[in-house]
């Protein structure tokens, strides 16, 4: 039985802006950075979006009195609230790099690319969450050959869930990849297992694997194996997932696209399409930049979800399949350079968009195959002012199952009404 529960990325996540940068910081893994002669050369990952942060409050009972929250920018691990602990975890203290933490069986869980970039070791370790006595222990290293988990959450004693938010993972033979894979602890060493594969509707397979040559160091060529989508806007880069302790729930935000994984099973147990676009559709959606903004369990299991609303996401997909082009200033395209009618076109969908301020919100429960569009109500509030803002949009469920958003309310109130209070200026990290 899965008992996983997932907290964000430390540190280090919101420095790495572009997949380029990330495919940078991972390449010093397989040799030294420092002594790389020449940049990578261009590869579909240099055009992926940057990764979307978003906040974490991971309850560990149905009532939400015990609770694990960190923040994307936190210097700390995680802040903890139990029946024995309220206090901050501060993150692994040593000279590499702490991925993203989870939490599971009494746990906090973090691979940890140890030492300077030179040795390119990674690791997992782990935190009781009991005691901050004990401090952070080494329990296995990573074995890395068929791709790096930035995330690592505990299915059982041996097994593991892996999520990369980068590179992704590969298999033995043929074009087998995902961003999910299993992962097998057998005694010091935590090694690959399977693939978990992410179905995309009416797609028989959505992602392929990618041999992308570069120069290695000592400007000798080298290999990066990487699992790219074939359509860029199903790439998982809303991040960390949000998890309970049953589900993990993967969004794709540039189109409408959720997987929800069994944490009991290790696999997906639904696709879920939000606004059940075609394959074509989530091709068109280039200028809303974002499609979901956000994801948070609640005390119960329920998942939430924050869309553009239907009708922004509707006028952007006929925008640009060409549908509304009348609409544009200017009448014809006749005769006129692309560039122009480009900048026009951009003109417009701004205009059009600013003037659609309210927000999608949805619910999933186990019980249901596919996502419950809800109603405006005091429960989740729709009214966002600007476009912009939907870009910045934060939000926690409390443990009545409402939604609290940086909306109206400046975002550190809302977390001193969670009962979080300032990290420690003196211990956090820079």
């Amino acid at each position: 039985m899965g008992s996983g529960y997932a907290v964000n990325g430390v540190g280090w996540l919101p420095k790495i802006t572009t997949w380029a940068a990330l495919t940078l910081c991972l390449v010093g893994l397989r040799g030294p950075l420092a002594r790389a002669q020449a940049p990578i050369p261009a590869s579909p990952l240099e055009k992926a979006p940057p990764i979307r942060l978003q906040e974490q409050m991971v309850f560990l009972d149905g009532g939400g009195t015990n609770r694990v929250y960190l923040a994307p920018s936190s210097g700390h691990a995680a802040h903890l609230r139990n029946h024995r602990i309220q206090a901050w975890i501060p993150a692994p203290s040593l000279d590499g790099l702490a991925l993203t933490a989870a939490v599971g069986h009494g746990h906090l869980w973090c691979p940890v690319i140890e030492g300077p970039p030179e040795k390119g070791r990674i690791a997992l370790y782990r935190h009781p969450l009991e005691t901050l006595q004990t401090g952070w222990e080494r329990v296995a290293s990573i074995e890395t050959s068929h791709g790096i988990p930035s995330l690592l959450v505990p299915l059982d004693e041996d097994s593991f869930l892996g999520i990369s938010n980068g590179l992704g993972f590969h298999g033995d033979t043929g074009s087998e990849c995902s961003f999910v894979a299993r992962f097998r602890l057998r005694e010091d060493r935590l090694g690959f297992d399977t693939i978990v594969e992410l179905p995309l509707p009416g797609e028989s397979n959505g992602f392929m694997r990618v041999d992308h040559a570069y120069l290695g160091p000592n400007q000798k060529p080298a290999t990066l194996r990487v699992c790219t989508p074939r359509c860029e806007s199903t790439r998982p880069y809303l991040w960390p997932p949000s998890m309970s302790g049953e589900h993990l729930a993967l969004a794709a935000p540039a189109s409408d696209l959720v997987w929800i994984l069994d944490l009991a099973k290790g696999r997906v147990r639904t696709t879920l399409s939000l606004l059940d676009l075609a394959s074509s559709d989530r091709k068109r959606l280039n200028p809303l930049k974002d499609v979901i903004l956000g994801t948070a369990f609640a005390p119960d299991g329920k998942l939430i979800l924050a869309t553009r609303h239907p009708e922004l996401v509707d006028l952007t997909r006929r925008l640009m399949s060409g549908a509304e082009k009348s609409a544009l200033p200017g009448g014809s395209n006749h005769g006129r350079d692309a560039e122009t009618v480009q900048c026009e076109e951009e003109a417009h969908f701004k205009l059009l968009a600013e003037q659609q301020k309210t927000i999608q919100w949805w619910s999933w429960t186990p019980e249901r195959p596919s996502a419950e569009r809800l109603d405006p109500s005091t429960l989740f509030p729709d009214r966002v002012p600007t476009l912009k803002q939907q870009d910045r949009l934060r939000f926690l469920v409390d443990t009545h199952g409402s939604v609290r958003t940086n909306v109206q309310t400046p975002w550190r109130n809302l977390l001193e009404a969670f009962g979080i209070p300032p990290e420690p200026a003196s211990e956090a990290k820079p």
